[in-house]
């Protein structure tokens, strides 16, 4: 697979952002309701961010997954004991010193990372800028394991984990290897049955000729970015499949119909109409991937979806993590094996599905772009130039799961019903954020939905039972939106 790893490392944003007044205003669009014809109302933001979230409180899941489960599960759970026979003498010292520091999660102040190299073999690798910048108000501070912000100290963890191993250092018996893979290759093995339920109502898609009927086309397009918000949670028997005969028969539409209801029932708010009138006819998606399995198998039969629906010259990115972290998100590796795997299906579907995603690799028509900025703990509005440049021509940005989306919050305390655009609308382009709800935060919820969930359930919010489809529209981004996200940015390293 000839695609370079020549990932741009320009984290270039500085912290004196001169001329950004801390009260810069933000004037995006209000969603407007698909009815409304009036023009949408300017909502105007002054900045003063809400605190993030922080790992100090027991009883909450970021407590859990700080002081218990990072140790537990992780390190030892799976890095470990995946990948016992590797590990050299040098790569288990530096995994028992990070074993250490997480047993006394609460007292360990935090590092910059290098200053636990052992020897002198990880020169210092091409992120180490970026992670110094990230990291350096929280060393200076004298923060903890806990006490400094949760999404700063979990992704700093899947970095050191990568330092532990050996990852970078091109003379360790582990240089590049994957610490992860077992785990992604025994999720891509589970889910085979799901696959070959998928893949003929992807190919049926892929065939459809939809002609003028938009509508058709749009709710299946909408089905496939359902399925992508749900993964295996959504009940495929439901769907058409190749068998309803013409994609806009009515026997068709009914099962569409169907199975758009039941995966609308737990979200906790659809805004799924205003992004499928940019989506149906865009000609350039990005989507930022979240985890490997079925998910990401999900992740590439939407981007088939769109690629087809898009029409000639219609390009699908997947932007992936420039190296491994969260255990299960996705590396380049990950999408080739992906596609190699279901390939030699012995199943006639899932073989042609995964062929004519080699065509779509091939042609151009989908590009599979690493970067390491994907992979570090930042809030999204400190996106660098390199990163903006490269996302802010898209027709739509689809952002997936929890960990981007905490990413674009900031993980911040933003009251739940603070209006999507209020919060998200900093990026470089049109953004739908697909989450299933795994972290105790979030935003653009009304009331009676919230109430609704917490009635349901306790755990509402990290049980990834309920999701959100969320759509900010973009209008008027470019200058505006620079200076936001400068001004966030400014605002919170100075937390």
């Amino acid at each position: 697979h000839s695609h370079s790893h020549s990932h741009s490392h320009s984290h270039s944003h500085s912290h004196s952002h001169s001329g950004v007044l801390k009260n810069t205003r933000l004037m995006t669009m209000a969603s407007s309701s698909s009815s409304s014809t009036t023009a949408a109302a300017l909502q105007v933001t002054s900045l003063e961010l809400p605190p993030p979230l922080t790992s100090t409180t027991p009883g909450t899941w970021a407590y859990d997954t700080m002081s218990r489960r990072v140790l537990e599960n992780i390190v030892q759970g799976t890095v470990v004991a995946d990948n016992e026979h590797l590990l050299d003498n040098a790569a288990r010292g530096r995994i028992s010193l990070l074993e250490a520091e997480l047993a006394n999660a609460a007292e360990t102040k935090l590092e910059h990372i290098l200053h636990h190299a052992n020897g002198e073999n990880e020169t210092s690798s091409n992120d180490e800028k970026a992670w110094r910048q990230l990291m350096q108000p929280y060393v200076e501070r004298g923060d903890t394991w806990l006490s400094a912000p949760w999404l700063v100290t979990e992704f700093y963890l899947y970095r050191r984990i990568l330092h532990a191993t050996g990852y970078f250092d091109a003379k360790a018996p582990l240089h590049l290897h994957d610490p992860f893979a077992l785990q992604k290759k025994k999720g891509l093995a589970a889910c085979a049955s799901a696959m070959s339920s998928l893949a003929p109502r992807v190919n049926a898609f892929a065939a459809a000729d939809f002609g003028d009927d938009l509508d058709a086309k749009s709710d299946q397009l909408r089905l496939f970015v359902m399925l992508s918000l749900w993964g295996n949670r959504m009940d495929l028997s439901i769907w058409p499949s190749e068998g309803d005969g013409a994609a806009s028969s009515a026997r068709a539409a009914k099962a569409v119909e169907a199975a758009l209801a039941e995966s609308a029932s737990n979200l906790l708010h659809d805004d799924a109409d205003n992004a499928m009138k940019v989506i149906v006819n865009a000609r350039r998606v990005d989507i930022v991937v979240d985890n490997a399995g079925f998910e990401l198998v999900t992740d590439l039969a939407l981007a088939d979806a769109l690629a087809c629906a898009g029409g000639e010259g219609a390009c699908v990115t997947l932007r992936v993590k420039g190296h491994p972290t969260y255990v299960s998100d996705v590396i380049l590796e990950d999408v080739f094996e992906t596609i190699d795997t279901l390939a030699a299906s012995k199943e006639e579907a899932v073989a042609a599905m995964a062929t004519r995603w080699k065509t779509h690799m091939r042609s151009g028509r989908w590009v599979v772009a690493p970067h390491d900025y994907w992979a570090q703990g930042f809030p999204f509005w400190t996106m660098p130039e390199d990163v903006v440049a490269a996302v802010s021509g898209a027709d739509a940005v689809i952002l997936k799961g929890d960990a981007n989306y905490r990413r674009l919050l900031g993980d911040l305390q933003w009251p739940l019903s603070t209006p999507f655009a209020e919060v998200a609308g900093y990026m470089p382009a049109p953004t739908l954020a697909l989450r299933t709800l795994k972290a105790e935060l979030g935003c653009g919820m009304a009331e009676d939905r919230v109430a609704y969930a917490k009635a349901e359930s306790d755990d509402w919010m990290v049980s990834g039972r309920f999701g959100v489809v969320q759509f900010w529209e973009g209008v008027g981004a470019g200058e505006s939106c620079a200076s936001v996200r400068a001004a966030r940015t400014k605002e919170y390293f100075t937390m």
